[in-house]
C-alpha cells in the first residue's frame, strides 16, 4: 500500500511521516510513505498512491483543489483513498462536504491515523482491489473494478479503464497472473477482459457494455464458460 503525505511544513511532515512508517513496521505493510512540500510535484506522481493524506492550508494549490484535481482524473474510482489533515477546525465542514475518506485533525493525527490505515490496507487485502502498473516511468495504482480490458500492442499490454487508456511494458501471460482469478477471464491470445463490463456473449465475440465488440480467439473459447456461468 502507497501512501503520499502532503504538507508545507516541513516539521510536521517529518513528524507525519514517522508515525505513519511506524504502524508500516508495526502491521508489516509492504509499500512506499512518500512526502510532499509543494502541490505540483505531487500532481505529477499522485496516481501511485492508493491513499494520500492531504493539508488543507497548502499554498499555491490548497488541499481543496487538490481533492477536486483528484476527483476531476479518478471520477467514481475507489481508489485514491483521500484524508484531509488539518489544525484548522473551521474546515472540518467543508472538508467533509467534499466526501473524502474522512478528516483527521493534526492534534489528534498519532491517535488517529493508525485506525484509519489499518481500516483501508484490511479493505485493500480482503476486496484485492488495488493493482499498480508501471506506465512509463509513472506507477499507476488503478482498482480492478476500473479496469475494463487489456489488449496487446507489440511489447505494450494496454490497459483499458474507465478513466482511460494505460499501457505497460509487459505480457499478456503475466499479466493473466498476476491478476485477480475472480472476475478477469482470457479470451484470446491478446485480450483479458473484466466480466463486470460483459453485456452480451456471441459465437465468436462478446459484446461490452461499453458498447465494444472483441473476438473470441478459438482456443480460448472454454473460458467463456466463465462467463456464461455467472
Amino acid at each position: 500500500m502507497n501512501i503520499a503525505i502532503v504538507d508545507d511544513d516541513c516539521v510536521y511532515i517529518k513528524k507525519m511521516s514517522k508515525t505513519v512508517n511506524k504502524i508500516y513496521n508495526d502491521l508489516s505493510i509492504i509499500g512506499c510513505v512518500d512526502t510532499y512540500t509543494d502541490s505540483y510535484s505531487f500532481v505529477d506522481n499522485m496516481g501511485k498512491y492508493h491513499l494520500i493524506l492531504l493539508d488543507i492550508d497548502i499554498p499555491e494549490v490548497n488541499g481543496f483543489e487538490l481533492f477536486q484535481r483528484i476527483n476531476d482524473k479518478y471520477g467514481d474510482s475507489e481508489l485514491p483513498y483521500v484524508v484531509f489533515v488539518s489544525n484548522k477546525d473551521g474546515l472540518v465542514f467543508n472538508a467533509l462536504s467534499m466526501l473524502p475518506f474522512t478528516f483527521v485533525r493534526k492534534i489528534n493525527f498519532d491517535e488517529d491515523i493508525g485506525k484509519i490505515i489499518t481500516t483501508i490496507y484490511h479493505r485493500l487485502e480482503t476486496n484485492k482491489s488495488a493493482y499498480v502498473i508501471r506506465d512509463g516511468r509513472d506507477e499507476i495504482c488503478l482498482s480492478t473494478r476500473d479496469i475494463i480490458y487489456l489488449s496487446k500492442q507489440n511489447n505494450y499490454v494496454l490497459f483499458h479503464t474507465t478513466n482511460g487508456v494505460y499501457k505497460e511494458r509487459t505480457k499478456m501471460d503475466i499479466k493473466e497472473q498476476t491478476l485477480p482469478q475472480t472476475g478477469f477471464v482470457r479470451i484470446s491470445k491478446g485480450c483479458i477482459i473484466n466480466a463486470l463490463y460483459v453485456y452480451r456473449v456471441g459465437a465468436n465475440t462478446i459484446e461490452l457494455k461499453t458498447g465494444e465488440i472483441l473476438n473470441i480467439g478459438e482456443p480460448y473459447k472454454k473460458n467463456i464458460f466463465k462467463l456464461t456461468a455467472r
